[in-house]
């Protein structure tokens, strides 16, 4: 029983309930043989939405529900910590995963079969493990790191189910890698080490550039180029791709005034709207603010939506192509037929521009025309006021295709692959007219 004052309990099983972190992490550090125990967190899935459905003082009711059936469970020299709120921490006497495994499903169990009506059968677990045999040298707060960081790393994590996940060392290997980029990518934004890179698009019917795709590139300090896969997911995380979309617009306005400026050819050049400047209303005031500072026509810029953030609301997809039109510039719907496509929205949704996705020239089927679905697609397109590109295109086949069933433009690495600006400019100043 808990004594009054007190914030150790102890069950009828002999287990101990704590309610100070302090307590546990006292008796972490006095543990011995100290590879035999683990560490377990528990979170009660989707607790906002118990919240949201029933009040507070319900949500209460459940915590403390579980934690009375997570009482009732403890074997002794077993503890449980218990703060408050929707987590709950175990140290345990166990380093074997099978029996670890046993111990989770137990203790899932118990929330599965709350005999309260409002929650039976409804509360699922996230729950990570850290063996402290896997990390002998890692302190009480770290292991409870590890513990938190396998269970929302889980890839079921965001499923209406109960999961666990273990805590590795590849895993601890993975997320120093990204905590070290991450750190990169904000030096590298501060010292302006990134570079931009633009790749032609062709006319269907010349085959001369008539535009580009402005795209960002970093080469690390060997000069190895990073792949965009592994940091722009962490730009979009600190939040630092909104200062790395303006560093690349302005970088390339720039280039399109010399460009000018000496007489050379010029053509459109898009820019990639990422997520952050998507989901926010006044974007379009931080891209003007670059814009006013040169003497560029506005014909020469080009904004590209991604099919997999627009998509997602329509009613967003217009206010955000509607303000981009405002400001004087087109609109382009990025990797459209990748799998959120909705021939609806052309109805709706003034675009100017609409790019196919390199997946739409793949074959799945043995026995079916490649071009069956993409050809569709031009066959409906063209009674629409839009501009079609292909791209990723990477064979003579396809480009070929595309060029005699009237496609506008073609983009991809068997005409050209991105390249620095000065090429860019270089390319179109030897071609001459478009």
């Amino acid at each position: 029983l808990r004594k009054k004052g007190s914030n150790i309990m102890k069950t009828d099983n002999n287990g101990t309930v704590l309610y100070n972190r302090s307590e546990l992490q006292a008796v972490f550090s006095q543990l011995q043989p100290r590879e035999e125990y683990s560490l377990l967190h528990f979170n009660v899935k989707k607790f906002r939405y118990f919240l949201g459905r029933y009040d507070h003082e319900t949500g209460e009711e459940l915590l403390q529900q579980i934690l009375k059936t997570f009482t009732k469970g403890l074997k002794k020299g077993q503890y449980l910590l218990y703060t408050g709120g929707d987590d709950f921490i175990f140290l345990i006497h166990e380093w074997r995963k099978k029996k670890i495994i046993d111990e989770l499903i137990q203790r899932d169990y118990k929330g599965y079969e709350l005999k309260d009506s409002r929650f039976f059968n409804k509360v699922f677990f996230s729950m990570g493990v850290c063996r402290l045999r896997d990390f002998p040298e890692a302190d009480f707060e770290t292991c409870c790191l590890y513990a938190w960081l396998a269970r929302i790393t889980s890839k079921e994590h965001e499923k209406k189910s109960s999961d666990f996940k273990f805590f590795t060392r590849k895993q601890l290997q993975e997320f120093q890698m990204r905590s070290q980029l991450e750190v990169k990518t904000v030096e590298a934004c501060r010292k302006e080490t990134y570079a931009v890179y633009i790749q032609p698009k062709v006319d269907a019917k010349t085959l001369k550039i008539c535009g580009g795709e402005a795209l960002l590139r970093w080469f690390d300090e060997d000069g190895t180029m990073i792949p965009l896969s592994l940091f722009l997911p962490v730009l979009n995380e600190n939040s630092y791709i909104r200062y790395v979309d303006q560093m690349v617009f302005e970088l390339v306005c720039k280039m399109i005034q010399e460009s000018i400026q000496k007489g050379m050819k010029m053509v459109p050049i898009s820019f990639n709207l990422s997520k952050a400047s998507f989901e926010d209303e006044p974007f379009m005031q931080e891209y003007m603010e670059v814009f006013q500072q040169f003497d560029i026509p506005k014909e020469y810029i080009e904004f590209e939506l991604l099919e997999s953030i627009s998509m997602d609301n329509s009613d967003k997809l217009i206010k955000v192509v509607d303000t981009i039109h405002k400001a004087g510039f087109r609109c382009a719907l990025d990797d459209f037929g990748s799998g959120y496509s909705s021939m609806s929205v052309l109805a709706r949704v003034p675009i100017d521009i609409i790019k196919l996705d390199r997946s739409l020239f793949q074959n799945p089927y043995r026995d079916i025309d490649k071009f069956l679905i993409v050809d569709g697609l031009l066959d409906i397109l063209h009674h629409f006021p839009v501009q079609v590109v292909a791209e990723g295109v990477e064979d003579e086949t396809v480009a070929e295709h595309m060029r005699q069933h009237g496609c506008d433009m073609i983009q991809g690495f068997y005409y050209y692959r991105p390249m620095p600006m000065d090429e860019f400019q270089r390319l179109i100043a030897e071609q001459g007219e478009c």
